[in-house]
């Protein structure tokens, strides 16, 4: 007899009661820090220009960006911009990814998977994905579609067909998460060759089995897209070289490579991220026990394995972004911060090292312990400081739209006020700067140049331009 769905959840749980913990976690600490966004309704450019949008292939910020699922994928959570409804589907899937994460990841403890899910929550390009209004699910589905990917392919013997199948969506609705998924590969080989020892010939074959997963995802996807560009007969735009997406040189490749390595240091050794000293100083401190872990792992692993920990560290800041590299030639033209969102597998790395490591450790009980809880402390400290960042950036959001909600309706009161108004009256801004720019179809009128209209030309200061298009 079938058990009943109570008790089916029940025994799931308890089975995967890590992997559920750092779920739950993410869950939670994710409505706890992105509360404020949730619960209000701010306005950015993307929300002024889609909040009624059903995103339809023609949109130029769609199919013309090769976000051929974009569409399908939006219909999920409804083509309204709801806060509330887009912000909790946002993070039931990122708690969905954390639990393939931790479980790909292999943690055995409860504090580490809930920090993992922590971390991951709070990564200030959440605030960012959740600004984005109707689409604010789409970035976090296609981010946990990524990491299943990897998720399947690791689990199932024949996993690489969902894999790539996740991948080929993934990739359909927001290209850069193919950075995570990378990101989850290298953590995976990493894990691999601190646990146990790995002979050359299993590590390159479950790379080419990882990348075989990854490359034939990238074909079917190129493929749909290019059958849909056909019959809608609409043209690639060039956001980010993303009409040049295979193209690469080998100028461009080294150029990604080096950039790679470049956004790496800047998010963890400088303050051009997380705005913070305190943050800053737990990313050195957390380098520095991260080095350690593996200087002692590497101690204790034969000749074979002590090279491949070298090849590894070596590419560690490209393993973990790769989204850099990914644009090649590209790459000049701008990452967007919330592109890197790979890079907090660094992290979660940190976590998995430590617990693999002081599995080993049982000469120096004192060091591994002071170890342990200056990673717990870091960790704890990057949570913080996500929660931070992020709750500033929506203060922020508030504060202009609040500004810019005041500014026009002061401007309405005096038109008003005016001896000329009349009811019904027409009124036009000459003078000030495009509020949408051309990625965003909006039905309002443009006027160029006013005709047959008496009176004096009003030019605007850049001052008052930057502010309306604040």
């Amino acid at each position: 007899m079938k058990d009943s769905p109570t008790e089916s959840i029940k025994a799931f749980i308890g089975r995967n009661r890590i992997p559920c913990t750092g779920a739950l976690t993410a869950f939670l600490c994710g409505l706890i820090t992105h509360l404020y966004i949730i619960t209000n309704k701010f306005y950015n450019y993307f929300e002024m220009g889609n909040i009624f949008s059903t995103m339809p292939y023609e949109k130029s910020d769609t199919l013309a960006m090769g976000r051929v699922f974009l569409p399908i994928v939006t219909a999920v959570s409804g083509y309204f911009s709801s806060a509330a409804i887009n912000g909790v589907l946002a993070l039931t899937v990122i708690a969905i990814a954390v639990y393939m994460l931790v479980d790909c990841l292999k943690l055995r403890s409860m504090l580490f998977a809930a920090l993992a899910g922590g971390i991951v929550v709070t990564f200030p390009g959440i605030a960012s994905y959740l600004s984005y209004g109707v689409n604010s699910d789409i970035f976090c589905i296609s981010m946990c579609l990524a990491v299943g990917a990897v998720w399947l392919t690791q689990k199932y013997r024949r996993g690489y067909i969902g894999g790539a199948l996740c991948m080929c969506i993934s990739l359909g609705c927001y290209q850069p998460f193919l950075s995570v998924a990378i990101a989850v590969v290298f953590a995976i080989l990493l894990l691999d060759v601190l646990r146990r020892d790995v002979a050359w010939k299993e590590l390159v074959l479950k790379s080419l089995k990882y990348l075989g997963m990854m490359v034939v995802g990238f074909i079917l996807y190129y493929v749909l897209l290019q059958i849909a560009l056909k019959v809608t007969g609409i043209t690639m735009g060039s956001y980010h070289g993303v009409d040049e997406m295979t193209s690469f040189t080998l100028k461009g490749l080294v150029k990604g490579f080096v950039y790679a390595y470049i956004y790496f240091l800047r998010y963890f050794f400088t303050t051009a991220y997380n705005n913070g000293l305190i943050p800053t100083v737990a990313n050195y401190v957390a380098a520095v026990v991260l080095l350690l872990l593996l200087v002692r792992a590497f101690r204790q692993r034969k000749k074979s394995g002590k090279t491949q920990i070298i090849l590894l560290f070596c590419l560690f800041p490209l393993g973990v972004n790769a989204a850099p590299f990914l644009m090649g030639d590209r790459v000049g033209s701008g990452v967007d911060n919330y592109m890197l969102f790979s890079v907090i597998m660094t992290y979660l790395l940190l976590l998995a090292v430590m617990e693999t490591v002081a599995q080993r450790w049982s000469d120096q009980v004192c060091l591994m312990h002071t170890a342990e809880w200056t990673v717990v402390i870091t960790c704890a400290v990057t949570v913080v400081s996500g929660f931070y960042v992020c709750n500033m950036a929506y203060h922020r959001l508030d504060a202009a739209t609040q500004e810019v909600a005041a500014f026009l309706n002061r401007t309405a009161v005096r038109i008003e006020e005016t001896q000329e108004w009349q009811e019904g009256m027409p009124v036009y801004f000459a003078g000030s700067s495009q509020i949408f720019n051309d990625h965003y179809e909006v039905s309002i009128p443009e006027f160029e140049e006013l005709k047959n209209v008496s009176g004096r030309r009003l030019n605007l200061g850049t001052a008052m331009r930057r502010f309306i298009n604040t």
